[in-house]
């Protein structure tokens, strides 16, 4: 085996960072660990330290750590790795002031993060980036993602009904009037409402179009959210209202969103909301403009929608019956098309107020369940930078562990219950943002039939499906666990691709789950979830199957 040495330093960081003088006798530890949040722990002891060094190694002052780990090889050649972690721990024993830290990577600062009101990230619902950014800075202002390429949306998925009949003149102008002639156009529109009502301005005075005089039905005491595409001129001064009325026809409310002046687009969505005031039956929707417009001017409008409000703020945008299904959405026409109302079904069961972040839920419950949908996990390592993982990540560098050659000791165990199943189901129970307790279940099984089924649960809010299905095929490469202990070079990571040789068994393939560094030691402790590989295997074969001459058939 390679002779080399091995020093170790810690400083608490500040301006200047201060020594701290480790005490080597003691087993020291570094642990990273790829199924764990924090990514990274860390345990010093401590030789004896001055009162000041003591008092300032406070974790209540969010205080870090920087442990730097350096090796000289026979050749002379050094490397050095260093580990930036906040304290989290300090002990002090009374006798001889020797003191005793624990230390852990930043996700434990998203542990300590929790907003004293309910915030809602419904905005961010384009960009699982954004919306992670957004939590980042929140619990540790100043810190994002490093740039990468992994960002799907995370839409909120909510039931919804259009209580307008015909939102968009699709077949005809029923229930559409005006003061000025109207006429009906069916190319034009915005993409999701192709066919809109225009009108031609006479000069001079204001256009107003209404949809139903006798009005949508509404119930009193429910909220609403009106909203309508608007074409005009730029420049114009544009506006939509409800009048509200009772059986009678009589206005009990007219409420009026803050008049706006028209964009440079060609349609501009406005909505606002109103709760039906006792009595209220129907609501007669109205687009209008205010005056003075140019003689010959048109005024346009379509996509009319009128729905009880959702716990999503965003949720403005225009559907009825005739908007294609997504893999999240089914929409129908409740009877007629272009006649009745329309329904939008959520096919994923998401809860309604996932993007919701609650007072009192730490950061990391909020968003870990989110990620762990789309397969994800969120990594700080011990430089501070932040990443996005999935299941195809592989830290840089790669492993080579054989009995004899580079490992003082290694073991090879076998364990049906060694988190290797392949079935899981789990439980979301919660209370929604009405404080009624909801409860969905996810499940997926590899194989039929499957022979292990674990079961987990969670009190989160439901995501949507994908988690079972990540932890089943997380869970193959388990149930063989390898544990191998050398000298190390201090290039080892979690994640990282590795192969272990042991006498006795077949060649180990796999990824590493855990590094376990030994400072008093001068050890590491691999850990694998590796499957068994013949040799001669392409798995085996080093670069990439690109990299290789000829054809397959030539290996």
């Amino acid at each position: 085996m390679t002779v080399s040495t091995h020093t170790y330093r810690a400083f608490l960081v500040g301006a200047p960072d201060v020594e701290l003088q480790i005490d080597t006798d003691q087993d020291g530890e570094i642990t990273l660990d790829a199924g764990r949040a924090p990514h990274i722990l860390g345990a010093l002891a401590l030789k004896p330290q001055s009162m000041s060094i003591l008092d300032a190694l406070d974790p209540r002052a969010s205080r870090r750590v920087r442990v730097e780990c350096r090796m000289l090889s026979s050749t002379g050649v050094p490397t050095l790795r260093s580990f930036d972690l906040g304290l989290r721990r300090r002990g002090v024993t009374q006798a001889d002031a020797r003191a005793s830290v624990a230390l852990a990577s930043d996700e434990a600062l998203l542990d300590d993060y929790r907003p004293l009101l309910d915030r809602g990230l419904f905005e961010l619902q384009h960009s699982l980036r954004a919306l992670v950014n957004e939590v980042l800075d929140a619990a540790i202002p100043g810190v994002s993602l490093a740039p990468g390429l992994i960002d799907p949306p995370v839409r909120a998925v909510i039931n919804s009904t259009n209580l307008v009949r015909n939102p968009r003149a699709q077949y005809n102008l029923t229930d559409w009037a005006s003061w000025s002639p109207l006429l009906r156009e069916t190319i034009g529109g915005p993409l999701d409402a192709p066919s809109y009502v225009a009108v031609r301005a006479p000069g001079g005075a204001g256009m107003l179009i209404s949809y139903d005089s006798a009005g949508v039905r509404v119930q009193a005491g429910k909220r609403y959210r009106l909203s309508a595409y608007l074409g005009a001129d730029g420049g114009q001064i544009i506006g939509i209202d409800a009048l509200v009325k009772d059986k009678d026809g009589t206005v009990l409310l007219d409420v009026a969103e803050l008049p706006v002046a028209k964009d440079s687009t060609a349609w501009q969505r406005l909505h606002v909301e109103f709760t039906a005031p006792a009595d209220a039956v129907s609501a007669e929707l109205r687009a209008f403009t205010t005056g003075p417009v140019a003689s010959g001017s048109y005024f346009s409008v379509t996509g009319w929608r009128l729905s009880e409000v959702t716990v999503d703020p965003t949720d403005t945008g225009y559907f009825d019956g005739g908007t294609p299904s997504t893999l999240e959405y089914a929409y129908s026409w409740t009877g007629g098309a272009g006649v009745s109302t329309s329904v939008r079904a959520d096919l994923i069961g998401r809860a309604d107020d996932l993007l919701l972040w609650r007072a009192g839920v730490s950061a990391l419950e909020f968003i870990h369940p989110i990620l762990q949908v789309f397969g994800l996990r969120l990594v700080c390592d011990e430089h501070r930078v932040w990443t996005l993982r999935d299941e195809s990540y592989r830290a840089p560098g790669a492993l080579s562990i054989r009995y004899g050659v580079n490992m003082i000791e290694g073991e090879d165990t076998l364990d049906r219950q060694g988190g290797w199943f392949d079935a899981a189901v789990v439980r979301h129970t919660w209370r929604d943002e009405n404080n009624v307790e909801q409860e969905r279940t996810d499940a997926f099984a590899l194989n039929t039939p499957y022979t292990r089924c674990v079961l987990f649960e969670r009190t989160t809010p439901y995501p949507g499906p994908g988690f079972a299905e990540y932890a089943v095929r997380r869970a193959q490469g388990r149930g063989r666990d390898v544990s191998a202990v050398r000298v190390p070079d201090w290039t080892e990571r979690a994640e990282q691709a590795v192969t272990v040789m042991l006498d006795g068994a077949p060649i180990q393939v796999g990824v590493v789950q855990q590094v376990k560094f030994l400072l008093g030691r001068d050890e590491v402790t691999i850990s694998t979830r590796t499957t068994d590989t013949p040799a001669g295997a392409i798995d085996l074969l080093p670069g990439t199957i690109d990299a290789l001459t000829g054809t397959i058939n030539d290996l």
